[in-house]
Order: structure tokens, then sequence, then C-alpha cells
């Protein structure tokens, strides 16, 4: 499928045996990994080691490194936050707390025709399109809430 001009959610985990590739929260292919987890190699994030001047012509958002496998629905719930605890944890630390208040707070008056609206739409827990003060009052009614 052609992706041109969208956001799209890619995620790959590790699971001791096999890579598994996601693509908008679905299994997209498996493949056995071929290699050891005890192996030291520089993480490339839009380049492949062979091809040093073959770089990904886009733009790379939220990246995140997990110490541990995710699942399917994990990964589902990381590209679209329910409610509650994911939505308005916008810093991603695992809890709703005075931090991700501030980058609310911050973030008001941004909304779906700022061209960096990709920056901040997942502080947007009303998911109405604009970071205001329903989504500070959101995160307030949370916070010391562990994801």
């Amino acid at each position: 499928p052609s992706y041109a001009g969208e956001w799209i959610h890619v995620a790959g985990t590790y699971d001791g045996s096999d890579l598994r590739l996601y693509v908008n929260g679905q299994l997209n292919d498996t493949v056995p990994a071929g290699l050891s987890a005890n192996t030291v190699n520089d993480v490339l994030i839009g380049n492949r080691p062979s091809a040093m001047d073959d770089y990904f012509d886009g733009r790379i958002d939220e990246v995140r490194i997990y110490n541990k496998f995710l699942t399917e629905e994990e990964i589902r719930n990381i590209m679209n936050p329910e409610s509650g605890c994911e939505a308005n944890d916008v810093n991603s630390d695992g809890a709703v707390n005075i931090m991700d208040l501030v980058m609310v707070i911050f973030a008001q008056g941004r909304n779906q025709s700022d061209p960096y609206w990709h920056a901040y739409d997942h502080m947007d827990a009303s998911g109405d399109g604009m970071i205001n003060l329903d989504d500070v009052n959101s995160v307030m009614n949370l916070i010391g809430q562990v994801c």
C-alpha cells in the first residue's frame, strides 16, 4: 500500500527468536531474527548499516525503544491510547504527573491547522483537534495515576 502524505505507525519487536513488524497496529511480517540479543550494534533509525548514504526520505516522530517485548495489544494501545492514563501520559514515562501537566499547559492553543500539529496531537486527550483547557483538566484529574 502507498502511504505517501500520511503519518503511519511502525513498530518492530524482538522476542528472542523472531523479529515482527507492525504497520498501523497490524502485524505485517515475521522473520527469524538470526542474531543474538547479546550482540552490540549501533541503532540506526532511518538508515541501513550497509548503505550509509541511503536515508529515509520523510519525517520520523516519537521514536521509542523499550527494554521488553511488546505484545500486539500493547502496540495498539501505544498507537491509539483509548483514554485515561495512556492518553494523558503525554511524555510516556508510565505515569500522569506534573511534567505531563506542564507540557499540556505550554501546548495550549495548538490545533490541527498548526504545521507542527504532529508534535502535539498526542496531547489532545479530548480528541477535539486542539490543545485547550479540556486537555489540561483531563491531565489534572489523573495526576498521580500510574499507567
